[in-house]
């Protein structure tokens, strides 16, 4: 047994961070924010045989206080693959309603005219991903910071493809719902049940807990 733990400490590991994602996961679910330059110490001191550590996030263009944000990461260690973020419009959603007294009905706005940006990156890391998957000849480690149930079947592919590769996800623990005083329940789950059940389908497939080492890498 501690041969083989032995081993998956040799390991030669690559980290791929979905930011905004595992940033918002840990937020609602864990209450604190991701300091990443702790993140990469941590992750240094945790895997000896560390190779690169992949840092997606989308820009918005002409973001030059992001931009500098990303020099700083990149000197430091972090290998980032940035987008652009794209806006996108969705249009304002109407309901019928009928009035309780007089039976009228009238046309309602329930949603405003919304604008959102989007940048793909989830795509991004799933090309690279998988690229590296199945060019890899030895044994190596790929550590998935994400919560999003969508790497699911990035995650099967790779793995049953090369039978080298050892992926594990650091994702906010599962959390049950809670009971509010006015009888309603709020969900902070973030961890997606399409990624927990691949536990129980998939050999060389570890969920880890980012919850156990937040105090090594939140911001004060």
């Amino acid at each position: 047994m501690k041969e083989a733990k032995n081993k998956l400490t040799e390991l030669d590991t690559y980290v791929f961070i979905d930011v905004s994602n595992i940033r918002a996961a840990c937020v609602r679910t864990l209450g604190f924010n991701i300091d990443f330059y702790k993140f990469l110490d941590y992750l240094r001191r945790k895997y000896p045989n560390l190779k690169n550590v992949y840092y997606y996030e989308g820009i918005a263009r002409n973001d030059s206080e992001k931009q500098a944000e990303f020099d700083k990461l990149r000197d430091t260690g972090y290998d980032i693959r940035s987008l652009e973020r794209k806006a996108y419009t969705e249009p304002p959603v109407y309901r019928e309603v009928k009035c309780r007294n007089c039976k009228t009905k009238r046309r309602v706005q329930v949603l405003k005219r919304t604008t959102k940006l989007k940048s793909n990156v989830d795509v991004y890391l799933a090309t690279d991903l998988l690229k590296l998957a199945y060019l890899i000849t030895r044994p190596v480690r790929i550590l998935l910071a994400a919560c999003d149930g969508d790497y699911a079947e990035m995650i099967k592919s790779a793995l049953e493809t090369n039978s080298n590769v050892r992926i594990e996800v650091l994702a906010t623990p599962v959390v049950p719902r809670i009971l509010k005083a006015d009888g309603t329940y709020e969900d902070k789950n973030t961890c997606s049940t399409r990624l927990q059940k691949l536990r129980r389908k998939l050999q060389n497939f570890t969920m880890l807990d980012i919850g156990t080492i937040q105090d090594l890498i939140k911001q004060k």
